[in-house]
């Protein structure tokens, strides 16, 4: 017998056993990335996190016949979407627990308005905490999520239907491997004196609202994805700034408009993963002695990648490729591998460009979308055609 509680966003005991279950659920698995409490409770605390205050938001913890957390979900209805987010699940291999949750989050959806939800998502920018693994048992770079297999079953099994996938590509950080396409398309939009790429690091002010302008405009075109604020925008470089390195970032320019970026960052999950999710002052000392002396991490992430509409297709996207691969020939870099992640399936110029710069496929993780009126008619993401 389980029995369901709601949990108070703003109650900081709530919040620690909502982040403790995660603790429960992998235990036995070493390919966990185990993030960062502070990670997960920056993004389901509405003090900190912007997207919270547009909508209703909720905690839903399940307990057994013990009292034992067995089981966790959160809500978010924001007030101008039609569509609910579900996120942040975690469950024991037990199909009433899932049923439970998702009866419980759908009920709420539903006396809020909404006709339908999406999950696994997590109240922000798609680069973290999205989607459930469906295929690839390979440890997760930061923050990107790793499951069990019988989650995908559970989703499926209660109706959520596939709404889209998002595909993580894998390269070796080797000069050499482009398709000769992109390099001849690269060139010639570098030797065009109105275009410009160029590295940016976090001494450039400008660098906040240079990738909102961006992000805002190239990411229009997809179904379910708000636009972000100055302020979100200062937040999320804020709060990657002890780690960026400015080989890693790449901004197109048309006569200095910003019209495109590539931003990389090097995988602190291969040294957060070692802390248990604690973060305190010890650890902080020896993640900045990890990463500034030591030079352990070598794998990097390819966080987001992007170009405004009317440069899309024009080769915007292999000009930073080519810019990034006299990078990587550079005297001392450090990174051996590149994971692309977050190659949306309703992108396929996107994924075929992924392919043509030496990415083969790493990971699989599904969006799910749950009809929840009658008359709610389901269509997987539209394609976007560059």
């Amino acid at each position: 017998m389980f029995k369901i509680e709601s949990l108070s966003p703003n109650n900081p005991q709530h919040i620690k056993e909502f982040i403790q279950l995660a603790y429960k659920i992998y235990e036995d698995k070493p390919l966990w990335g185990n993030p960062l409490d502070l990670d997960v409770e920056n993004r389901v605390t509405p003090s900190q996190n912007p997207m919270l205050r547009k909508g209703d938001f909720a905690l839903w913890l399940v307990r057994d016949n013990n009292n034992q957390a067995v089981g966790r979900i959160a809500g978010l209805a924001l007030h101008d979407d039609e569509i609910g987010q579900l996120g942040f699940f975690e469950c024991i291999e037990d199909q009433e627990v899932s049923t439970l949750l998702f009866d419980t989050a759908s009920a709420w959806m539903i006396s809020k308005g909404k006709r339908a939800l999406d999950g696994p998502v997590n109240f922000g920018m798609r680069d973290e905490f999205w989607g459930c693994l469906i295929e690839g048992e390979y440890t997760p770079v930061y923050n990107m999520p790793y499951n069990p297999s019988y989650y995908a079953t559970y989703f499926e099994a209660y109706g959520f239907k596939n709404y889209f996938n998002q595909i993580t590509y894998f390269r070796k950080m080797e000069a050499g491997v482009l398709h000769p396409l992109v390099t001849r398309a690269g060139q010639r939009v570098l030797r065009n004196s109105d275009f410009t790429v160029r590295n940016i690091g976090k001494d450039n002010p400008n660098l906040p609202s240079y990738f909102m302008e961006i992000y805002n405009n190239a990411w229009a075109a997809f179904e379910g994805v708000p636009p972000i604020s100055l302020e979100e925008a200062t937040k999320q470089m804020k709060m990657i700034e002890p780690i960026i390195d400015k080989r890693l970032i790449v901004f197109g320019f048309h006569k200095e408009r910003p019209i495109s970026f590539f931003i990389m960052m090097p995988d602190v999950g291969q040294i957060f993963k070692t802390f248990k999710g604690k973060f305190g002052w010890w650890e902080k000392l020896k993640f900045f002695f990890l990463l500034k002396r030591e030079k352990t991490i070598d794998r990097v992430i390819g966080r987001i990648f992007g170009v405004v509409p009317e440069f899309q297709g024009k080769g915007m996207e292999a000009a930073m490729v080519v810019h990034f691969e006299k990078v990587i020939a550079e005297p001392n870099f450090p990174y051996k591998t590149l994971e692309l992640n977050w190659i949306g399936d309703f992108n396929p110029p996107m994924m075929k460009v992924s392919k043509m710069i030496g990415g083969t496929e790493h990971k699989k993780h599904t969006t799910y979308r749950l009809p929840l009126a009658e008359d709610f008619i389901f269509e997987r993401a539209k394609v976007v055609n560059l």
